[in-house]
């Protein structure tokens, strides 16, 4: 029986080391009985890298407001945010539970976004 991974990045727009890992992840997983796909919540240079890679990706589409990063998350945009999480945690939970045995967050923000 095979197995499903679902890797959520939450960095959709440019490609970096957390990318490659699932390029490789996704190429060697077979051999052991596993599928990968990866979760991203917007389209990007990202998706299409992976893509490009033979990896099946899953857009789940984040509210603007959950798109900025670092220091432009203050204000109103902070408070926005914040209001967000809630509906987007519970949209992953749902892709999640549909769609993977077992699920895998890259980074912290990662973490935040998908682990309400």
């Amino acid at each position: 029986m095979t197995q499903r991974v679902v890797v959520f990045d939450a960095y959709p727009f440019d490609v970096g080391g957390a990318h490659r890992l699932i390029r490789r992840l996704a190429d060697a997983l077979p051999a052991k009985r596993w599928t990968l796909r990866a979760v991203l919540p917007a389209e990007g240079p990202a998706a299409d890298y992976l893509r490009h890679g033979g990896v099946d990706v899953d857009i789940l589409a984040a509210p603007a407001s959950l798109l900025h990063y670092g220091g432009s998350t203050k204000g109103a945009r902070a408070l926005n945010a914040t209001t967000a999480l809630p509906r987007y945690w519970s949209h992953w939970q749902r892709h999640l539970r549909a769609n993977a045995d077992v699920g895998a967050i890259n980074d912290i923000r990662g973490m935040l976004l998908a682990l309400g």
